[in-house]
């Protein structure tokens, strides 16, 4: 028999959102993290966080706070940061064309960056969030 625990952890936001990352490579160049993203990150507005690919790790970007990261801007419904030529390197490190835009699920799940003792998160290509499309019935 298989249980499956439901808990503040493992369950949605009341408002079902989940967290995430949208990455948009167009004319605004952004970085953005949700209301639900910058609450189980612990992120705030003024913080600085850095972003680092390596080549042996394809689809995976790891960020981190760091002093001379880039500054996270507050927003109406989260924190951004906004760079066009960033957000078009990170697109590429995904494998995705540049100048497009792309959400991404987010967990709060550290881990150890090689070659180094310092912690991060990470956006993983396979985590791209793919929102339910709504239409109208045909009949």
């Amino acid at each position: 028999m298989q249980y499956t625990d439901y808990t503040e952890q493992t369950t949605f936001n009341k408002r079902g959102k989940p967290a995430t990352v949208r990455i948009d490579g167009k004319a605004q160049g952004r970085i953005y993290f949700s209301n639900q993203a910058v609450a189980i990150l612990g992120l705030r507005a003024g913080d600085r966080i850095a972003f680092r690919t390596y080549d042996h790790d394809k689809g995976v970007i790891y960020f981190y706070p760091q002093a001379t990261g880039f500054t996270l801007s507050a927003g109406s419904s989260g924190l951004s940061i906004y760079s066009r030529p960033l957000a078009n390197k990170l697109l590429e490190a995904l494998g995705f064309v540049k100048d497009q835009h792309k959400t991404i699920g987010v967990k709060n799940e550290c881990v150890l960056m090689p070659g180094t003792k310092c912690q991060a998160w990470m956006l993983v290509k396979e985590d791209i969030h793919k929102p339910i499309k709504w239409r109208k019935n045909p009949c």
